[in-house]
């Protein structure tokens, strides 16, 4: 006899579910998952969520505004000046500058300043 199905004591927490299909069906999910190059762990789990998502009528996850943005967009903003590159490279530190010796640090990120 089967046990009841049990939810998880942690919703964020990661689990083992275990299911028996035939092997002709896993030597198909096999590969399938090897021509999309995805792990059967991936996959598997990627179909049950898009499946309960079409079930509850949930919406589909939104396209991006905006990319990541990358070194070509980040030195084009610089240059052109919608962005300030901080001496560590980051663009969201404000840097606080610390004297030691005749030297500046800043606290956050370490970097020495001029």
């Amino acid at each position: 006899m089967p046990l009841e199905p049990q939810r998880a004591n942690d919703p964020g927490g990661k689990y083992n579910l275990n299911v028996v299909i035939p092997g002709w069906l896993k030597n198909q999910i096999v590969d399938h998952c090897k021509k999309l190059g995805v792990s059967i762990q991936d996959w598997v789990g990627t179909r049950i969520m898009l499946d309960i998502r079409e079930e509850r009528g949930l919406p589909a996850a939104p396209e991006a505004v905006k990319g990541i943005p990358d070194v070509v967009d980040v030195v084009r903003e610089w240059v052109t000046g919608e962005r300030l590159i901080q001496p560590c490279g980051k663009t969201d530190c404000n840097p606080e500058w610390q004297q030691l010796q005749k030297m500046k640090f800043c606290k956050k990120c370490g970097v020495r300043g001029l």
